[in-house]
């Protein structure tokens, strides 16, 4: 028995599931509770309770990374990241970006 694979065709639907594969343009709905928590300052702590997530480094990696790359999440203290008394705050960008998910 001998099967026939059209390669031609494969790699072209390939191509075509990659472009339709983008990144993501707005912020999750966890994201978005996130900075609206942070309005006044929070713990990282404080903050997964209140998302319901248990794993700090995952919560850490997926959540506030991204957020504080975007410049839309700030730590009250800079210069030493894995602080105890660590918060994280709301920017002006981050707020914005809370007022464009409101006029969606």
């Amino acid at each position: 028995m001998t099967f026939r694979v059209d390669v031609a065709g494969a790699s072209q639907r390939t191509r075509q599931v990659t472009e339709q594969v983008g990144t993501k343009s707005g912020l999750s709905r966890d994201q978005v509770k996130i900075l609206r928590l942070c309005r006044k300052a929070g713990t990282l702590l404080e903050l997964m309770n209140s998302v319901g997530r248990k794993n700090r480094t995952k919560f850490r990696d997926q959540f506030i990374k991204p957020l504080l790359d975007q410049r839309l999440l700030q730590m009250t203290i800079p210069d030493k990241p894995r602080s105890r008394l660590q918060r994280y705050q709301t920017t002006a960008a981050g707020e914005s970006a809370l007022s464009e998910t409101v006029k969606k």
